[in-house]
This record gives structure tokens, sequence and C-alpha cells, in this order.
């Protein structure tokens, strides 16, 4: 998915590490093997690197889960700002002190930042033996030991970013002959399933029709982490199915932060649009408006003299559409989370 001609971009985000750390962007190819971090709304330094010697690939980007109810400004980095000089990463990373060392640094955390982190892991888990403490955490890199309960692993993985086949591999043990059957349900906190029903004709199978189809086909698998973490990423605490509204079928969306969309979680208590002329975009709230005749909007707009005022953000020109509050249309909520594909 990286073109191969010189000075052109990449179409995909990839998610690349670098002696500096790691680095979600666009590429250019700037030579043979050599390419450039592509950033063109924060001023970092463009530097050339050499894949597979100063940089790897690590995936590709296809899925964002935008939460909006903070939005952040965006901080560059002054180490990245400058210019810097890349250094060659060491691909065998088989000690598990040096693969603690690194994968901390390339976190930017101290022993103390990472201690503090692992105190919200063992909150989260309800379980205090997740906690690592700093000089334990210090000893692990130092000694070359690891822990020895699974859960300072666990931790360890969580918090430098690590995969737990990566740590194992580390210290010596491996997955190849390990089973591949799945987990029993009885050792999930679910309920068990009931037993699939038969389909007698495909073509009614409302995974292969209808939005459900088009959203798995677009989004793949569900991401696992999703299934605690919405409330987190919403700020609702008690979501139903009517906090969910699909907006994967429209073709020229109103706001940049849609395009692509799939689905957004809507709080249906913000219900008071607001539109603020000096805040940029990326700052503005999105709402979700329904029309008498049963069709939606999505988009910023403000309430001025009982009318609804729809400010279009697209590439093409759309006329400001306006309409009576309660008349013609209504607000349902403001969007608190976007996911789209990339």
């Amino acid at each position: 998915m990286l073109s191969s001609g010189h000075g052109t971009d990449s179409k995909p985000f990839f998610l690349i590490e670098h002696s500096n750390g790691l680095c979600c962007c666009r590429l250019q190819t700037v030579g043979k093997n050599r390419v450039t971090a592509l950033c063109g709304q924060l001023p970092y330094a463009q530097i050339e690197l050499q894949l597979n010697k100063e940089a790897r690939v690590l995936g590709i980007l296809d899925l964002e889960i935008r939460p909006l109810l903070k939005p952040e400004q965006p901080d560059v980095p002054a180490e990245l700002a400058a210019h810097w000089r890349p250094l060659a990463l060491r691909m065998d990373e088989t000690k598990l002190g040096h693969l603690l060392r690194t994968a901390r640094l390339r976190m930017g955390l101290s022993f103390r930042e990472a201690s503090a982190m692992s105190i919200r892991v063992a909150t989260e888990m309800g379980d205090k033996q997740y906690y690592a403490a700093p000089g334990s955490l210090s000893d692990y890199e130092a000694r070359d030991v690891p822990p020895r309960h699974v859960h300072k692993a666990i931790t360890l993985c969580a918090i430098y970013g690590l995969q737990f086949s990566t740590f194992l591999k580390s210290i010596g043990i491996g997955l190849d002959d390990a089973g591949r059957e799945p987990i029993p349900d009885r050792l999930l906190p679910r309920k068990v399933a009931a037993a699939p029903r038969r389909i007698a004709n495909e073509a009614d199978d409302p995974t292969e029709n209808g939005f459900l189809g088009h959203l798995l086909r677009q989004s793949g698998q569900v991401p696992f982490f999703l299934r605690e973490s919405l409330s987190d990423l919403s700020g609702l605490t008690n979501l139903s199915l009517h906090d969910f509204f699909w907006v994967g079928g429209e073709s020229n969306p109103l706001h940049p932060l849609l395009i692509n969309g799939l689905l957004v979680i809507v709080n249906r208590h913000r219900k008071k649009p607001i539109y603020s002329r000096s805040k940029p975009l990326w700052q503005q709230p999105v709402y979700v408006l329904l029309r008498r005749n049963g069709t939606y909007i999505c988009g910023c707009c403000s309430l001025e003299n009982g009318t609804l005022m729809i400010h279009p953000f697209s590439s093409n020109y759309q006329p400001q559409e306006q309409l009576r509050n309660h008349d013609d249309a209504e607000v349902v909520g403001e969007i608190v989370t976007i996911a789209r594909t990339l």
C-alpha cells in the first residue's frame, strides 16, 4: 500500500516505529527504500527514514474511534519539531531487560510515571497485584528477570504497549506449540449464547444485507477493547441502542469528521446547540437533527431566534439550511463519539 514512485504520498495511515518512538502518519517515498513521515497540519520535522533499518512499519490504520467530549489541542514535542538524526533500530529485542527499557522510553515514561499508570490498571482490574512499584520496574530492566506473578506481566504489556506474545518470547516461552482452542464460555463473564438459528435463505441474513452487513464489511471484527470502554469513550454511563446512529450511508457529509463515518454515539440530553465562531472546526460540537419527514441531519448548527441554522463544512458547496425549531426539525442530541474508516 506504499507507492514505489518517488515523491508519491501514501493514501492510508501507517503506524511506524523509529528511534524517537511511534508515529501515526502518511508516508512519502523519497528514494529507494527511503520514506519520510508527512503531517501537513502540524510542524513535525520531515526526516528521511530507511525502512527496516531506521524505521519499521507496525501496521496500517483502518478504523478511528474519536471521542468528542473534550477536544484536545495537539502538542508537538520540541525534540520532534526540530531536525533530529534517526538511529538504527535494534531488531533482535530478545532480552527482557532491553525490551522493557526500549518500550518504556518509546512511550516517554519514567519509572514513577509508569508506576502511576499501573495504579490505574490495578484499580480497573480490582486487584492490587497488578500494581508495579517504581523499584520493581527498575529491577525488571536491570536484572533482566521477569516478574513472578502474571498480573505484573499483564501490567507491563498494558502500560508499555507490548504484545503479550513478545513478552513471553523474551523470557523464553514460545507459543508455537500452544493450543488454539477458543476460551470456553464458562470462563468468560458473559451469558452463554443460544444455539444459532438455521437460516434457510442466505439472502435473508441481516449480516449480509443492510447497514449491519456494510458495517461488518467496512470495519471487520469489532475491537475487543470496546467491550468495556464505550462508557469512557462517550461519557454515557447507561448506553442503549437509541444512542447509536448509523451514518455510513452519507455520501457528502456536512462535517469532515463524518467522512467515511460508520457509527456515532449521541448524548440525547444535550439538545441545545452551541456554535462558536471563534473556535476551530475540530472544536465545534456536532449534532444529530430529525426532520419532520423522518430524515436525519448530522452537522454543526446554532439556534438563532427560534431557527436552527445548519453550518455546512463540506468540500462541495452546500447552501446553509434554515429550519424552524420544533416545527421543521428538532435536535436529537450531540454527537460524543465517532467511528469511521480511514
